[in-house]
């Protein structure tokens, strides 16, 4: 099964060119066979794919999401908005799957994240 993996920019803006680019590569992709998606569940970039993808299931039931943290989810948003901590666990909720690679943050934890997605 073909899947793809999100990485990005945390201080990205939702611009709507950029989302609707996404949009289209994603249904194109999908299209192709490529089935599962896997994000880290970071601010900014991997947000803006994860929406991608939920909204994406409406018309692809089939599709997946799947989050690799590095850490457990009140941790990893220690520090983030009340908005952003939200939209994280609107996120949370909806996506198929939901793995943590450490039982707490530690130095290097990030790197085991994305070393987990790739």
């Amino acid at each position: 099964m073909k899947t793809a993996c999100f990485t990005g920019h945390r201080l990205i803006s939702w611009d709507t060119k950029i989302i609707q680019n996404l949009y289209s590569f994603l249904n194109e992709i999908i299209c192709s066979g490529v089935l599962n998606f896997y994000a880290g569940g970071a601010l900014g970039w991997d947000m803006i794919c994860e929406n991608a993808v939920i909204k994406l299931r409406e018309k692809h039931p089939i599709i997946k999401l799947h989050l690799i943290l590095p850490c457990p989810p009140e941790e990893q948003t220690l520090k983030w908005t009340t908005t952003q901590k939200r939209e994280f666990n609107r996120i949370l909720d909806l996506a198929d799957n939901v793995e943590i690679i450490s039982e707490h943050y530690l130095n290097g934890c990030f790197r085991l994240r994305n070393i987990r997605l790739v």
